[in-house]
């Protein structure tokens, strides 16, 4: 949908599409052309974001905020991120963002390797300790 809100079509192509945020993952949006149409009209903006940076912002609100969310938060965070360096939003501005998805519903995105930044541990205390321990390396967040 951010294609064509970027080019001011008022028909959304449907797309197969592979994403980790699978909760946003519609391929073909039944309102999709009112809503293209909202925010263009309201004066808002779309963008895609790439899978790793979806997984850095869930690691930066895992870090920064204590918020384990699902890879819609971290579209969200990225998506804003992204808009900001691209100008379309200003440095300085105050801007609210909703994270309403759990982390725990995705828990096979954090098991550590391949390059993961978060890292989710057991409820058990001596667990919780070991990834305390560890915490320079990654965040924990206990579930």
């Amino acid at each position: 949908m951010s294609t064509a809100i970027q080019r001011g079509l008022d028909t959304v192509t449907p797309v197969r599409p592979h994403s980790i945020a699978k909760s946003l993952a519609i391929g073909n949006p039944a309102d999709g052309r009112y809503a293209a149409r909202a925010v263009r009209n309201s004066g808002g903006w779309g963008t895609a974001c790439r899978e790793d940076a979806v997984l850095d912002g869930m690691a930066m609100l895992a870090e920064s905020e204590g918020i384990l969310s699902e890879p819609a938060g971290g579209v969200v965070v990225a998506g804003l991120r992204q808009l900001v360096e691209d100008g379309r939003i200003d440095r300085d501005e105050t801007v609210v963002i909703c994270i309403t998805g759990n982390g725990l519903k995705t828990t096979e995105l954090f098991h550590p390797g391949e390059g993961r930044r978060l890292h989710l541990s057991k409820a058990r205390a001596s667990e919780f300790d070991r990834a305390l321990a560890d915490a320079g390396r990654v965040p924990v967040v206990a579930g």
